[in-house]
């Protein structure tokens, strides 16, 4: 383990990490593997109590086998939840000035996560290739995941859907069953409206309008929609085909005549019924007093 310290080993700095200092060891020591040549020869210590060879290192191969644990940045692009794929980047380059004597050779990349990560997203694929990253050469691994779409499909879009059509087959009920229309509309739309407010307090505030905002405004606009379409349908009814719900039974609306002669005919009635009713009064009045 001594010898193993002095062997030099080349600085890599993982770029979009909160910090250096994140990368931490996982799953223990380093281990060491010596790749001989073939074409080489190597040289037996026969003197010490050990066996033991030496492999001249300007003609063999010295591989370091280590694995560590960091945390990577990655920016989510959140306008077409939930049907959003991600790409995530892994960003290697040498510290240092070393770059240009040192090669970051992209190959051996092993996915061995599980498929589905952070219980929302599947990943699709992956790839490193060797790139210059900030003007210096390095190595960048890409994964590509896609949003799993049973828990949006299940607690947004059924559940709106649903509404939408119950509130579309009040156009369908019968004229005096208007009140029952409208306020089932309005119900929908009061319980979109609060799933709206739900849905947008759980995600990401952001400064762009998201897919699913879209969708629960357009499901917001057919009840209120609806409710207008019930009251110009109401408005086109002539008056001798209107009916009222009675109890659970049609009932016709009477007709009543508003012309301006009817008018002054009910007041005068009106007026001619309380001067009747005055006089009535009076007369019970004077009878009481000759009594």
């Amino acid at each position: 383990k001594k010898k193993q310290k002095n062997i030099w080993k080349p600085d890599y700095i993982l770029v979009n990490t909160n910090s250096d200092e994140d990368r931490k060891p996982h799953g223990g020591e380093p281990t060491y593997k010596i790749i001989p040549n073939p074409d080489s020869k190597f040289q037996s210590d026969l003197t010490q109590s050990k066996k033991s060879y030496n492999f001249p290192g300007d003609q063999n191969s010295l591989k370091k086998i280590e694995t560590y644990e960091a945390a990577f940045e990655c920016k989510y692009e959140m306008g077409w939840y939930p049907f959003d794929m991600q790409i995530c980047f892994m960003e290697i380059i040498i510290a240092g000035n070393r770059d240009m004597f040192i090669d970051l050779i992209p190959d051996g990349l092993e996915y061995m996560g599980p498929p589905q990560v952070f219980s929302q997203y599947v990943v699709l694929g992956k790839s490193i290739c060797g790139t210059d990253v900030r003007l210096r050469r390095g190595i960048v691994v890409e994964f590509m995941m896609a949003r799993s779409l049973s828990p949006a499909l299940l607690s947004i879009y059924l559940p709106t859907l649903l509404i939408n059509i119950i509130g579309h087959a009040t156009l369908y009920m019968k004229n005096e069953d208007l009140q029952c229309a409208v306020a089932v509309n309005l119900t929908a739309m009061l319980v979109l409206t609060t799933m709206f407010i739900s849905v947008s307090d759980s995600l990401p505030k952001t400064s762009y309008v998201k897919l699913v905002d879209v969708w629960l405004i357009f499901s917001q606009a057919i009840p209120f929609i609806e409710v207008l379409l019930h009251t110009w349908m109401d408005t086109r009814r002539v008056d001798e085909d209107r009916q009222i719900n009675h109890h659970g039974v049609p009932r016709p609306v009477e007709k009543k005549d508003n012309s301006m002669t009817t008018r002054v005919f009910e007041i005068s009635k009106k007026v001619f019924d309380l001067d009747k009713q005055e006089m009535k009064n009076q007369n019970g009045i004077n009878d009481n007093k000759l009594i």
